[in-house]
């Protein structure tokens, strides 16, 4: 009921949009996941849920239903355009095949994956079979660093021990970062074209770290970090500009934190 409320009081309202998050399959019933795929499906919203992150995760999931967990996740109408899937790290052949033809989105979050020791995501082979692949960073305590630019990298750089210093071009993951995120989450967005969503980043190339051209995408993958970023506008609007973010006070954002900080820790106390 509290999800359906939140849906209901701020899903489409300006740019905010809602998605229904169930954790992943093994702190969910089935009846609770077929619930939500059809309270997000009867009114546009995205569906979110973490699948195959670790090898015990699978082997409990097996336990529990008999199958694999995306073969499951499938089983319950959980797959299609509108999900999101973050991790699948230990997939099999078929459950690849799954997530391609459904056109499931997979969220692929390397600095977590590497932080947890999880594994690594079979992305190339998920790309070579045309399925969606976007990046993430799962949440904070499993990674500590919310940064695309990280991700870019660490995304880029994982596959080459395993398949070589091609397996996964700078380009392919700047998409990954961009347009194929813009194209799952419907914003409009992800590459400069008429008629498009003017979601757009102007980089600085020239700071100490990341000075020396070559190619655009190799430059930004490995060698940007959030510092090269000098304007950003969404839909047109500018929100930030020389660098600067004009309609955020840090100080005022930073007293908050501590103050949840100090009331989170004088409820671990009672």
């Amino acid at each position: 009921e509290s999800s359906i409320a939140l849906r209901d009081q701020w899903h489409g309202k300006g740019r905010l949009r809602y998605a229904f998050a169930p954790r992943f399959v093994p702190s969910c019933t089935e009846e609770l996941l077929r619930q939500t795929v059809a309270a997000a499906r009867g009114s546009g919203c995205l569906i979110h849920s973490h699948a195959s992150e670790n090898v015990d995760e699978i082997a409990l999931v097996k336990h529990l239903t008999g199958m694999r967990n995306v073969e499951y996740l499938d089983s319950v109408g959980m797959t299609g355009p509108d999900v999101v899937l973050a991790h699948c790290i230990h997939l099999d052949g078929a459950e690849m095949d799954i997530l391609a033809r459904s056109k499931t989105a997979i969220a692929h979050c390397p600095g977590s994956n590497f932080k947890l020791g999880s594994g690594i995501a079979p992305i190339p082979e998920l790309i070579a079979r045309d399925a969606i692949v976007t990046l993430g960073a799962d949440g904070a305590p499993c990674n500590n660093r919310m940064d695309m630019f990280a991700e870019m990298r660490l995304a880029a750089l994982m596959q080459k021990p395993r398949l070589g210093p091609k397996a996964l071009p700078a380009e392919v993951v700047l998409d990954m970062a961009t347009l194929e995120g813009a194209r799952v989450l419907g914003t409009g967005g992800g590459d400069i074209q008429p008629g498009n969503t003017a979601d757009i980043i102007a980089l600085e190339p020239d700071c100490a770290h990341s000075w020396g051209g070559g190619h655009p995408a190799g430059a930004v993958v490995y060698a940007s970090t959030p510092s090269n970023i000098r304007h950003v506008w969404v839909e047109g609007d500018p929100v930030v500009v020389d660098g600067s973010i004009p309609c955020w006070n840090w100080e005022e954002t930073v007293e908050g934190c501590r103050g949840a900080l100090r009331r989170l820790e004088e409820r671990a106390r009672r």
